[in-house]
């Protein structure tokens, strides 16, 4: 004779996980393993897996995600506005076909092909500006412009003033 299933209140289990309740949420909320939630849903004919990460993932105006994005709005952005993770955004737009851009590439820039940017920056830095200021130029980020130096193996200066002056030279 098998273990005698403890009460649930079912209706309000099955509310809360279709309108999208995290599972993690739920079986912490009722006191109950993965295991014990699923086969009780499957029990009260709830089909797993087709909510798709719940109501706001099927919710999501696709295209109009698709088209901010190819607008120039980032995945951060996009899912702030929405609600929902960068991982969320991704996905859709990558069912969508659309091909998702590098961190800190901004739409139309014409540095389009990362070589050809890296070794801008690489060239940039060679002639004595700071990684922080070719990250202004390039719109990255200080260490998003030592990883690329590293990358092409350049051997780079240390922190500080001492190469103020002839920074100041080469701006010019």
């Amino acid at each position: 004779m098998g273990r005698k299933k403890r009460a649930l209140p079912m209706a309000q289990i099955v509310e809360d996980y279709e309108s999208g309740m995290k599972v993690s949420d739920l079986v912490e909320k009722y006191g109950i393993s993965k295991p014990v939630l699923y086969e009780r849903l499957r029990e009260e004919g709830v089909e797993i897996g087709d909510r798709k990460r719940g109501a706001k993932w099927r919710d999501l105006p696709t295209e109009q995600i698709v088209g901010e994005y190819e607008s120039g709005m980032t995945l951060q952005e996009l899912g702030e506005w929405y609600g929902v993770s960068v991982k969320t955004i991704r996905s859709r737009l990558k069912e969508a076909g659309v091909q998702i851009r590098n961190r800190g590439m901004k739409v139309g820039s014409e540095l389009k092909d990362n070589k050809d940017r890296d070794s801008r920056i690489k060239e940039r830095y060679q002639r004595g500006l700071s990684m922080a200021t070719v990250g202004e130029e390039f719109g990255i980020s200080r260490e998003r412009v030592r990883q690329i130096l590293k990358k092409q193996k350049v051997e780079t200066r240390g922190n500080g003033w001492r190469n103020h002056k002839q920074q100041q030279e080469n701006r010019g």
